[in-house]
């Protein structure tokens, strides 16, 4: 969720950049984590610190192909939503 005046239209300049988000998600991604929840937070607060304009956010992160315990699932996914005090 975005914190903007009503008034402003929906221009770029007045919205997230989504190829530069995307570059830093596929950043993150590339760092090795031992659980899903721990990269969503990290992205979490990356997207806190590097947008200002941003009042929330909600992330979910599945990961395909998983085996637990002998059982084979087709994924696991993690939701984290986030409030930012800027």
């Amino acid at each position: 969720m975005l914190n903007r005046d009503p008034s402003q239209s929906w221009a770029l300049p007045n919205s997230v950049d989504y190829a530069d988000l995307v570059a830093l998600v596929q950043k993150m991604a590339q760092t090795e984590y031992q659980l899903l929840e721990e990269l969503g937070q990290g992205i979490l607060e990356a997207v806190g610190d590097r947008y200002s304009e941003v009042e929330s956010a909600t992330i979910c992160i599945a990961k395909p192909h998983i085996h637990i315990a002998g059982a084979k699932l087709k994924s696991c996914s993690v939701e984290l939503s986030r409030v930012f005090r800027h």
